[in-house]
């Protein structure tokens, strides 16, 4: 819960908080979140589309800023599909 105060004070929207706790407790399971390599492997291989990998990685790094984790995050760039 401590992770959800500090996203309310950055001005987060609710919407926006629960999204990212969630993401953040299903990395949890793959990997340990104090450990940023354990988490970049455990994102690479999960089974989602890039788009779904760049917010894993946002959500992670905010996470990383709050708690002084040194973090280079990967690079994931959403694919546009043509409607």
């Amino acid at each position: 819960m401590d992770h959800a105060f500090h996203l309310k004070k950055e001005g987060y929207r609710k919407s926006t908080i629960i999204s990212r706790l969630k993401a953040l407790k299903g990395l949890s399971r793959k990997a340990d979140l104090l450990n940023p390599e354990a988490v970049k492997v455990a994102i690479s291989m999960l089974p989602v589309t890039e788009g779904r990998k760049e917010n894993l990685v946002n959500a992670y790094l905010v996470f990383c800023r709050q708690h002084k984790i040194p973090f280079t995050p990967p690079r994931y760039r959403r694919v546009e599909r043509v409607p």
